[in-house]
């Protein structure tokens, strides 16, 4: 990326100057100033190295590129999106993207890209500084989980989106129903692990329905916990078991979910 793509930040910011505050009561790792920060550095980024990480990926960017095929050469505002996996998996698609992250620090993996396709901001994720239906298409993945005010930031990204809204969340199914045990099982193995909010579905349906998104299309990624395919490192076997299961039923509580949802009036 051209330098001064990284040093003109449109709306760049002091650390938690008018960020949003977390909740007093909310876990330590949900709702943040920085919610996307984690999510950008380079420890983060080392959990999706070698062949399995890759594959892990692989099938978010693949549902991903899938589902912004009705928009070709889109302008994307991704939020929160400095770990860079959604720049990657669009850009080779000819998409324009925009990425806004809180801080300057938040755009780690980004910076390492070259592309006059994509572009930076820094600011509050709650608070989008850009006109209404200014961007076809609008994207979050990694940051419903640890945003604070996460129906704020939905609604916003509702707001500017021209045609359709695009996040990722987990849900309280497969995996998730065991999720103290699997959280210290993910500690001992990745050490950074940070606690995330579970969703039901149907509380982001309906905000973004509220919003006029009343077209959606969602798909679970994994059945198994993605902590068990890190173990495995086997990608070959991982596929097996993922497309076995999903076959006998399975795929009614893959998660985390990724979902599409289309504006009604475009």
């Amino acid at each position: 990326m051209k330098s001064e793509k990284l040093t003109a930040l449109s709306t760049a910011v002091h650390f938690g100057e008018g960020l949003a505050k977390p909740h007093p009561a909310a876990p330590a790792d949900i709702g943040t100033p920085c919610p996307d920060l984690v999510s950008s550095s380079d420890r983060y980024a080392r959990r999706f190295e070698g062949p399995a990480g890759e594959w892990l990926l692989a099938r978010q960017s693949s549902l991903l590129r899938e589902m912004m095929q009705p928009w070709p050469a889109a302008r994307v505002l991704d939020i929160g999106g400095g770990h860079g996996h959604v720049a990657k998996a669009l850009l080779v698609d000819g998409h324009y993207i925009r990425i806004r992250a809180s801080i300057p620090d938040a755009l780690g993996q980004v910076r390492h890209f070259n592309d006059d396709r994509l572009t930076v901001e820094t600011g509050p994720l709650v608070a989008l500084p850009h006109p209404d239906r200014s961007f076809d298409v609008v994207t979050a993945f990694r940051v419903l989980a640890h945003v604070g005010q996460w129906e704020e930031v939905l609604r916003e990204m509702c707001r500017v989106a021209r045609y359709a809204v695009i996040v990722d969340f987990s849900t309280q199914r497969a995996g998730n129903l065991f999720g103290k045990q699997l959280f210290d099982l993910k500690k001992s193995i990745e050490g950074d692990t940070r606690r995330y909010r579970l969703f039901r579905s149907e509380q982001v349906c309906n905000l973004l329905r509220a919003s006029g998104f009343g077209q959606s299309r969602s798909v679970g990624q994994f059945v198994l916990p993605m902590v068990l395919h890190r173990i495995l490192k086997r990608p070959a076997l991982s596929e097996l078991l993922e497309r076995g299961l999903s076959t006998l039923g399975g795929a009614a509580i893959a998660t985390p979910i990724i979902l599409c949802a289309r504006r009604s009036d475009p």
